[in-house]
Order: C-alpha cells, then structure tokens, then sequence
C-alpha cells in the first residue's frame, strides 16, 4: 500500500512540473482578428493586403504580414462598389489580383483595379 501511494504522488508531483513547463510557454496562435470596413480600407490604401476571399457578406482577408482577419460587408452590396463609396482609388487596388467563383468571390490584391473599369 506504501510502495501504491508512493508511485502514485510520484506520478502526481511529475504530471504537475510537466503541465507547469506547457502553461509557461506562450504558444504563438493564429487568431483571426475581426476589422471594420473603415479599418480594411485603410489596410488596402496603405497596401497592407494582399488576398481577400469574398462569401456571401464575410470578407476574409491575408495580409502582406501572413495575418488573417475578417469583415463583414452589407449583403447584397458588391465589393467593388463598396471600395468605390469608400474612395479608394485603382491605383490602391492594383496590387490586389483576383480570382472569380460563382459561390465565392477571390480577389487578389492585383486585380481589383480592373473592376474600376466595368
């Protein structure tokens, strides 16, 4: 019965320093952080983004720095007129690209510009 409790608070006290050492390292999370339409366009005239992928009214955005973060837009609304109310000028969005789908709209940084144009 001694030896049984005795493995047993070895076991305890072990288990206690090894989950001690997982709580004091500060793992880096990838947290996706929600912005304001103002704050994304600020981002895009200062050319911060670099992607943004558009489903329904959710806007995911990467950053240039590998962040990502989300917005909302009015449903039923068009990115590119969205930017256009906000006044963002083509050449801000060139450096965005875009890649089109039905269900969702992808657009690089490169190719916003050309929705100016419509």
């Amino acid at each position: 019965m001694k030896h049984l409790l005795k493995n047993f608070l070895i076991f305890l006290i072990i288990f206690l320093i090894i989950s001690g050492i997982f709580s004091l390292i500060k793992l880096p999370k990838d947290e996706i952080k929600e912005v304001d339409l103002a704050t994304l366009v600020q981002e895009i005239q200062e050319e911060k983004v670099k992607k943004i992928t558009i489903e329904e009214d959710r806007l995911d955005i990467l950053m240039v720095d590998k962040k990502r973060q989300f917005a909302f837009k009015e449903e039923g609304e068009s990115f590119s007129q969205l930017l256009a109310n906000y006044g963002v000028s083509p050449e801000k969005l060139s450096p965005l690209g875009n890649n089109w789908n039905e269900k969702t709209l992808s657009c690089n940084v490169h190719s916003l510009s050309s929705l100016s144009y419509l």
